[in-house]
């Protein structure tokens, strides 16, 4: 049983950033893109932390609870990840999978770029996450449990 922190970003801008349990959606923040017009929803890049557990949170609830928990491991190995690849990827069609350290134990990571131009500019990408994104998942949960 798993469950993955993933932070993404599409052609057209937009950035998702959630929790999934064994693949299936947990909870999620998505920042629209900045001209709507502009659509396009396939990914320039992504950074996936999986955890397997012995048990995986079953609600909504449980999910943002675990993310809650993990929120600090996550933004060390994020931080670790973005020092790692400073400078950058090779874009196509392999991602870079490595296992990083981790408080609780170790934790799988995969990031991938579609073009050479996005891989290289990965470390900052996911520095931006870390300084907005991954903490507005936490509030976005923490309000949503407070209301539902």
């Amino acid at each position: 049983m798993s469950v993955t922190f993933y932070h993404q970003v599409r052609a057209d801008g937009g950035r998702r950033t959630g929790v999934a349990i064994n693949g299936s959606a947990g909870v999620e923040y998505f920042v629209d893109p900045a001209d709507p017009e502009d659509f396009d929803p396939a990914l320039r890049w992504y950074v996936d932390l999986t955890w397997e557990l012995p048990d995986e949170p079953r609600t909504q609830r449980a999910a943002r609870a675990w993310y809650a928990t993990k929120l600090l491991e996550i933004r060390e190995v994020l931080a670790w990840v973005a020092q790692s690849l400073e400078a950058g990827i090779d874009g196509g069609l392999q991602a870079w999978v490595t296992t990083a350290p981790a408080a609780s134990g170790p934790v799988r990571v995969a990031v991938a770029a579609q073009r050479r131009l996005d891989g290289v500019t990965v470390a900052q990408g996911i520095r931006a996450a870390l300084a907005g994104d991954v903490d507005a998942l936490s509030k976005a949960g923490e309000l949503a449990c407070v209301h539902g």
